[in-house]
């Protein structure tokens, strides 16, 4: 008798994917499965330890990640040197090929964002 293939997704986050920009940091959350995610949870943390659920800074709700896709979300942070830990689907709520790519580290420069000033052209 055949065995059923079960067709999972699998949500990774790498530390490549944690970058720090003017005002922010930007997560981006690869679905490298066979299935679409829904209801993506995500925790992030600053400090060198992963996010618990107990302690976390920022909790947001990706709605979905199609499989061999990536999406990338964005949380407003001070400015300054950091680091920061980030874990999805922290409760592993979806099952998946592998549970052990969910979290990642990176140390952070949060940049302040750069201001301009545009005035009209005027010509005589």
């Amino acid at each position: 008798m055949a065995t059923a293939l079960k067709l999972l997704p699998d949500l990774t986050v790498m530390a490549a994917g944690i970058v720090g920009r003017a005002e922010v940091v930007s997560i981006t959350v690869h679905n490298i499965g066979f299935a679409e995610a829904t209801d993506v949870k995500l925790w992030l943390k600053e400090g060198d330890d992963l996010p618990s659920v107990d302690n976390f800074d920022h909790a947001l709700t990706i709605p979905s990640i199609a499989a061999g896709r990536a999406v990338t979300v964005t949380v407003k942070m001070p400015t300054g040197k950091a680091t920061y830990a980030v874990k999805v689907d922290p409760d592993n709520a979806i099952p998946e090929i592998s549970e052990s790519n969910n979290a990642a580290v990176r140390r952070l420069t949060i940049s302040v964002a750069e201001r301009r000033l545009y005035l009209p052209v005027v010509s005589r």
